[in-house]
């Protein structure tokens, strides 16, 4: 906790991403060329940071080839809601 945030990072060693790859993380269906041979669909990141946003927060990326990647995501403590209590909403276009 920072202040009225909850900082979230989540690093790896793995083979980390050129820029290119990162911008295109958060896009539905999106697979890196290299983890072509991987299961999945392509959009677990999508939809975390469609959780992230919706909650008032954010996600950062950085990665250096050969080095790995870290996710940096902050949540404000108290995320938006409307009169009953509710997250305002959760956009998934």
């Amino acid at each position: 906790k920072v202040g009225d945030y909850f900082h979230l990072k989540v690093s790896d060693t793995g083979c980390g991403m050129e820029p290119t790859e990162v911008q295109a993380l958060f896009a539905r269906f999106a697979r890196l060329e290299k983890h072509r041979d991987v299961e999945g669909t392509g959009l677990g990141l999508y939809l975390v940071k469609a959780i992230v946003v919706a909650h008032g927060g954010k996600i950062d990326v950085t990665s250096k080839v050969g080095h790995g990647t870290t996710f940096d995501i902050t949540f404000p403590i108290k995320p938006p809601v409307n009169e009953r209590g509710e997250l305002f909403s959760v956009t998934f276009a």
